[in-house]
C-alpha cells in the first residue's frame, strides 16, 4: 500500500532537460551564425547536412524558405541551441568523475571553437540557418528568382517583386531589407541537462515525422565519445568523403540501416571494418559507440577503398551482399588478418596482387550469378534437387546471401573462394600471385648481394636498404623474389609509388 501523499516533502525530476524559448529577429540571428557565434559539431544533434540538396536547380529549396521569412509563414520552424559552455562542463564532469580518455578529443575541439568566439552549438535547424540563410546574407544567393513569385512586395504603394527576384540580400534598399530583418524567429535555448541522451530524446521527439534508426540515436549519444569521434575524423579524409558521395549515388534501394539518411554508410564502414579486424559481423554495433577504443584507421581505408572499386566499376543495382561479398574477396587476396578464425576458417591462404581491378570485378560479378544460380539453371553450391524438384541448399550460396550474419558470410564466401577461377584470372593477367615480403636477407641472398646497381652491398648493414618494387605494389607489383631488389632508402622513398 502506498503512503499517504502528505508523508512526502519534496519532488523533482532528476534528469529533465531545461530550456527557455525566446524570438530573435531573422537580422540578429543571421549575423550570430555569420559572425561565428552558433556553430555546429559535425554531425552532433544533426541529420546529414545535404549540401548538395539545398543547392540544386540554383538554390531552389533554399530560396523558398528565405520566402518564407519575407510572407512569415516560417513561424513554425524554429531553431534549437545549446551554451557550448554548458557541453563543455558536461564534458569536463564526466571527465572528471570517471578518468574516461574518450573525452579529451572532444574537449579540446569544442575549447577551440569557444576560443574562436563561439557561444552557441547548433542543435536543430542546421540546413535552414547553415545552408539557407548563411548563403542569403553572405549573398552566394543573387535573388530569389521565381520564388519570389509568392511575395506580394509593395514599394512606395507600388507592387515590385523585381527587387527580390533579382537583388542580393546586401543590395536590397534600407527598407525592404528592413521587412526581413525585423522578422521573427523562434530561438529555444538549452539551459540544462542531466546527461546527453536526453538531448538526444529532446530532439527525436521533436522529430516525429522523421525516424531515426537505433544507430543514429546511439551514435549521438555517444558522440564524444572516443570511438565516434575518431570514426567521423577519418570518415573527413580523402577516402572516406569519396566512399560517402559514391554511397550516396549508388546505394538506393537497401533496407533503412544502410540507407543514407540514416548514416547507413557509417554502419556498413563500422561494421565491415569489425569484421576484418575481430572476425564478427556485428548485427548491434552498439558496443563499438560507447567503446572508448580508437578505431584503426587503416582497416577503414580498406573498407573505403575496396567498396568504392565497387560502387565506381558496378553498374548495376547494388545489394549489401554483394558488396560484404567483395569487400571479403578483396580482403583475402590482399592477406586478410590471419589472427581471426573468420579468416582461418575461410580456408583461402593464397595472396594475390591485382592488375586490373575492372576485370577483377567482371569475374567475381560473373561467378557470383554463376554460383547463386536458378532454379531453371541450378548450380551445386546453391541447389539440390529433392523428389524431381530443386530446393535451395540451407546456408548454400543462394540462400546465405539472404542474411548478414558471421556464418552466413563465412559460409557463402567460402562456397565462393573454393570455387573462384583464380588460374583464369591469373592467366588473363588480371591478378599475380603475391605472398608475405621475404626477408631482407632473402633478397639480399637472390640479388648475389648486390644493389640495384649492381654494386656490392654492405652486408653488415643491411639496415640502409629497402626491399624495393621493380614494378610498385598500387601498380599491381608483387611481393615475389622475382620483383624485388636492394636499394638504399633515400632514392626507393623518393619514388614513391613509381615502377623502377
Amino acid at each position: 500500500m502506498l503512503e499517504a501523499t502528505s508523508a512526502f516533502t519534496d519532488a523533482r525530476i532528476v534528469n529533465s532537460v531545461n530550456m527557455n524559448h525566446q524570438v530573435i529577429t531573422f537580422g540578429e540571428f543571421s549575423k550570430y551564425i555569420q559572425e561565428g557565434k552558433i556553430v555546429s559539431v559535425k554531425e552532433f544533434l544533426q541529420r546529414q547536412l545535404l549540401k548538395e540538396e539545398w543547392e540544386k536547380d540554383n538554390w531552389k529549396a533554399a530560396k523558398d524558405y528565405i520566402a518564407s521569412i519575407w510572407k512569415g509563414t516560417h513561424g513554425l520552424d524554429g531553431f534549437s541551441v545549446v551554451p557550448i559552455e554548458l557541453v563543455i562542463q558536461k564534458l569536463k564532469d564526466d571527465f572528471e568523475s570517471t578518468s574516461n580518455a574518450a573525452y579529451s578529443d572532444a574537449l579540446e575541439l569544442l575549447n577551440l571553437m569557444k576560443e574562436d568566439g563561439a557561444v552557441f552549438l547548433s542543435l536543430d535547424g542546421q540546413s535552414r540557418g547553415f545552408l539557407a540563410m548563411l548563403p542569403y546574407v553572405k549573398g552566394d544567393i543573387k535573388g530569389l528568382g521565381t520564388a519570389s513569385d509568392s511575395i506580394m512586395l509593395e514599394v512606395d504603394g507600388r507592387p515590385n517583386n523585381l527587387i527580390l527576384k533579382k537583388s542580393k540580400y546586401l543590395d536590397l534598399p534600407k527598407q525592404v531589407k528592413q521587412i526581413i530583418d525585423s522578422r521573427l524567429i523562434n530561438l529555444t535555448i538549452v539551459n540544462d541537462f542531466y546527461q546527453f541522451s536526453d538531448i538526444i530524446d529532446t530532439l527525436v521527439n521533436k522529430q516525429k515525422g522523421w525516424s531515426w534508426v537505433k544507430f543514429q540515436i546511439v551514435k549521438q549519444q555517444n558522440r564524444f565519445n572516443k570511438y565516434v569521434v575518431g570514426m567521423i575524423e577519418i570518415f573527413n579524409q580523402k577516402l572516406g568523403k569519396t566512399f560517402t558521395e559514391l554511397w550516396k549515388s549508388r546505394v538506393t534501394k537497401v533496407k533503412n540501416d544502410f540507407k543514407f539518411n540514416r548514416d547507413g554508410h557509417q554502419n556498413f564502414a563500422i561494421t565491415m571494418s569489425t569484421l576484418f579486424n575481430d572476425g564478427q559481423w556485428l548485427s548491434n554495433i552498439t558496443t563499438k559507440l560507447t567503446s572508448i577504443e580508437t578505431p584503426i584507421r587503416s582497416t577503414f581505408e580498406k573498407v573505403f577503398k575496396y567498396s568504392n572499386e565497387f560502387l565506381t566499376h558496378n553498374k548495376n543495382q547494388i545489394y549489401i551482399s554483394e558488396l560484404i561479398n567483395w569487400n571479403v574477396f578483396r580482403w583475402v587476396l590482399d592477406g586478410g588478418n590471419k589472427s581471426t578464425d573468420f579468416y582461418k576458417e575461410l580456408g583461402f591462404t593464397q595472396q594475390y596482387s591485382i592488375k586490373s581491378v575492372k576485370k577483377l570485378m567482371a569475374l567475381f560479378v560473373k561467378h557470383h550469378i554463376k554460383i547463386k544460380g536458378s532454379q531453371t539453371k541450378p548450380h551445386p553450391l546453391s541447389w539440390v534437387e529433392i523428389n524431381g524438384k530443386w530446393e535451395r541448399i540451407d546456408q548454400g550460396y543462394s540462400h546465405a546471401l539472404e542474411n548478414q550474419s558471421t556464418r552466413s558470410i563465412k559460409s557463402r564466401m567460402i562456397s565462393f573462394l573454393s570455387s573462384f577461377p583464380f588460374d583464369e584470372a591469373v592467366e588473363s593477367g588480371i591478378i599475380q600471385l603475391s605472398g608475405s615480403m621475404p626477408s631482407t636477407q632473402d633478397v639480399a641472398n637472390d640479388n648475389n648481394f648486390s644493389d640495384l646497381n649492381g654494386k656490392e652491398l654492405d652486408v653488415l648493414d643491411l639496415s640502409k636498404y629497402d626491399r624495393s618494387h621493380g614494378e610498385s605494389k598500387v601498380n599491381g607489383g608483387s611481393n615475389l623474389l622475382t620483383n624485388l631488389v636492394m636499394e638504399e632508402s633515400g632514392p626507393n622513398r623518393a619514388r614513391g609509388s613509381k615502377n623502377i
